[in-house]
């Protein structure tokens, strides 16, 4: 992305931790650089530098072959190194309960808690944690904008995730998982 989960990072570690993106936008690359970020694309076929941890945030949405994609990641790791992934866990749903927009072609991948563990645990990893999440904040000022935005002519709401909100509750999760 543009770097924000990695100036999070820098800010809280006071710059004591040595930190890379990869990003293969360069408009994003560029914008992070402009941040005082290392951000470039690296090609994980030819990248042979190892790490203690590699965020995945968003991303596994993007992988064409996820299964083959960890299974080249984990070369970049060290021992006991781990992964932080951030996805969807829609994947079990039916399709007329998925949250839209799919935003199609970009997103070609959907996971679930299940899809995902089964890929790392094949490619070795353990899981260390799984943190289920709503992909929309139901609060009280998401609510009331999600309500103007109803009856605006001009505006699409997204009220009606609101009145299921119960079926979206656990859309988004993270992983935490390291080498075995």
């Amino acid at each position: 992305g543009f770097g924000e989960f990695l100036l999070s990072i820098k800010e809280i570690s006071k710059n004591k931790i040595n930190l890379f993106g990869s990003e293969p936008n360069t408009v994003k690359q560029n914008k992070a650089k402009k941040i005082g970020l290392d951000v470039n694309f690296i090609d994980l076929k030819s990248h042979k530098k190892k790490y203690d941890i590699i965020s995945l945030l968003n991303v596994y949405s993007h992988l064409e072959d996820p299964p083959k994609f960890f299974s080249m990641i984990k070369k970049n790791l060290v021992k006991n190194g781990e992964l932080l992934i951030q996805t969807g866990n829609t994947a079990d749903k039916e399709a007329k309960d998925h949250y839209r927009p799919f935003f199609l072609p970009d997103h070609i991948s959907f996971a679930s808690e299940k899809i995902l563990v089964n890929i790392l645990e094949r490619n070795n990893f353990e899981i260390i944690k799984i943190k289920k999440y709503p992909r929309i904040n139901f609060n009280i000022e998401t609510t009331l904008k999600e309500l103007i935005k109803y009856i605006s002519p001009f505006h699409k709401s997204n009220i009606h995730y609101f009145l299921k909100r119960n079926l979206y509750k656990e859309d988004d999760m993270f992983i935490r998982a390291k080498i075995k």
